[in-house]
């Protein structure tokens, strides 16, 4: 009978060896501190180690998600890391580095991250860009085409969060503040916000146009192809509080020059110069031959897009040199207001065309 019941307490001891997953006694040569509590306690170095022992893994192959001492509750440490596409998760006790708790999950690479926590992780076998790639992808949204040496201050941290990995990155280029979020694994940038200088109340709009928006619309205004042109620069740029692009480009003798709001496409500023080279000469025109200043005046407005009767402050003159000024055009110089705006053509004399013009608010 007596050799009966000892079997029987073999038996359970193994069983519950096999259930408790054969954890680990003290850890050998322990390191201590102290807990918020005031308790002596092993370090987190001590911890690490005893929950790698455990799992048979060195340190340099994983990636520790979180090691928090819980010493209101059980008196243990969590230790969470991640290996080859698996969560470890290995509680050890803060007294002597024994393994209270051990569990080991495969990680879906569909799902970047851990819905359990509130500390997300990284599977270590996601494939991401790098962090140079994630900067170039940052700048070329924000349409900076400059080496990232050139920013004033940089912060990448590699994350994950709503499903994704992810980079975020913070810099700072000629007082600005940009904010990005680069998809670590596409490359795409899902999250962007430009805080302006001190004293400034701007913030870039998220649907504003592209460079190829705006030289379209450029292009259009200046009745030329693409292929026409040459020297093409497009800049985004910041006017009290108000984002537009410069866009430039030459076509023969001529440099165009626009400002165009960056959300809606209207143009705001356009000149057009012959610095090149010099125009051909251009023979002093008959005075039949003008358009006349009310025509250049009807000329003006109309490609204003205002009311007649609410222009006023008119003056028009007509300039009959043809020098660099005009690129070998003769003009009238017209200049009205309209409401608070104040707005400044040159209009070819002999056709009406639109050569230069200017609009600024006035306050």
């Amino acid at each position: 009978m007596k050799n009966k019941v000892f079997l029987l307490s073999i038996t359970a001891l193994l069983a519950v060896a096999i259930l408790t997953g054969c954890y680990a006694g003290a850890i050998d040569n322990p390191e201590f501190t102290e807990a918020p509590n005031g308790a002596t306690v092993i370090n987190e170095d001590t911890a690490k180690r005893a929950a790698l022992e455990q799992a048979k893994l060195a340190e340099e192959e994983v990636s520790f998600d979180k090691v928090e001492l819980d010493s209101d509750e059980d008196g243990e440490y969590e230790v969470d890391f991640i290996y080859d596409g698996f969560k470890y998760e290995v509680d050890v006790d803060a007294t002597d580095g024994s393994i209270k708790g051990f569990d080991k999950e495969k990680l879906d690479k569909t799902d970047y991250y851990d819905d359990d926590d509130d500390d997300d992780v990284i599977p270590s076998d996601i494939e991401v860009i790098g962090e140079d790639a994630a900067i170039a992808a940052a700048l070329a949204k924000a349409e900076l085409e400059i080496a990232k040496e050139e920013l004033t201050f940089i912060d990448i941290e590699l994350d994950a969060d709503d499903g994704k990995v992810r980079y975020e990155i913070d810099f700072i280029y000629n007082e600005f503040k940009y904010e990005m979020t680069v998809d670590a694994v596409s490359g795409e940038v899902y999250g962007y916000e430009v805080e302006a200088p001190r004293g400034q109340e701007s913030s870039l709009p998220e649907n504003r146009l592209s460079k190829e928006d705006v030289l379209k619309i450029a292009l259009e205004h200046a009745k030329l192809a693409e292929s026409d042109v040459s020297g093409i620069h497009i800049k985004l740029d910041e006017d009290d509080g108000r984002f537009e692009y410069e866009v430039e480009f030459v076509c023969g003798y001529d440099e165009y020059d626009y400002d165009i709001d960056a959300e809606n496409g209207k143009i705001i500023n356009f000149d057009r110069e012959g610095e090149h080279c010099s125009a051909p000469e251009v023979s002093t025109p008959d005075a039949s031959e003008l358009i006349g200043k009310d025509a250049a005046l009807a000329a003006a407005i109309k490609h204003a897009g205002v009311d007649s009767a609410k222009v006023y402050d008119v003056d028009v003159e007509y300039d009959g040199h043809h020098g660099e000024n005009h690129h070998g055009n003769y003009v009238y110089e017209v200049e009205f207001k309209c409401g608070n705006t104040e707005y400044d053509y040159d209009i070819n004399a002999f056709n009406g065309e639109v050569i230069r013009y200017e609009s600024e608010i006035d306050d």
